[in-house]
């Protein structure tokens, strides 16, 4: 093969691989905007969890101020403690279900950002393979 030859199929090679990123990038982006739109959607209802856990609480302070037959006493006591447990330990669990690596994903997608970023001045750069891209 010539030179000319070899350069040519070479930038095809190049043509064909940046098509590639491109539509990679593209299917990312519209993964990503569907998780951003679930995330919101998670976020709302994170929200709706918190105003009901914070109703939830109320009832329960209510209910323990409220006036009890004595020999209910020690039955009430014992429900409000654990009312008041059941909220906490559901809150912790929320918590953990709920906590987001968000930190690591935004900076892997920074990174990504970068790399895609390097990736298209490297072929700006070089006219010919600008051309063929």
């Amino acid at each position: 093969m010539t030179t000319v030859s070899l350069n040519k199929q070479y930038l095809q090679c190049v043509a064909f691989v940046m098509a590639r990123l491109q539509t990679f990038d593209q299917s990312f982006r519209d993964y990503e905007l569907k998780h951003y739109q679930m995330v919101q959607q998670q976020t709302d209802s994170q929200a709706n969890w918190e105003r009901s856990r914070q109703n939830y609480l109320q009832l329960v302070t209510r209910f323990e101020t409220l006036d009890c037959p004595a020999c209910y006493a020690t039955v009430h006591a014992a429900l409000t403690t654990a009312l008041t447990e059941y909220a906490t330990v559901t809150a912790e669990l929320m918590q953990v279900v709920t906590t987001p690596q968000q930190t690591t994903y935004q900076a892997i997608g920074q990174r990504r950002q970068e790399i895609l970023q390097s990736i298209l001045a490297l072929v700006s750069q070089n006219p010919a393979v600008a051309s063929a891209s």
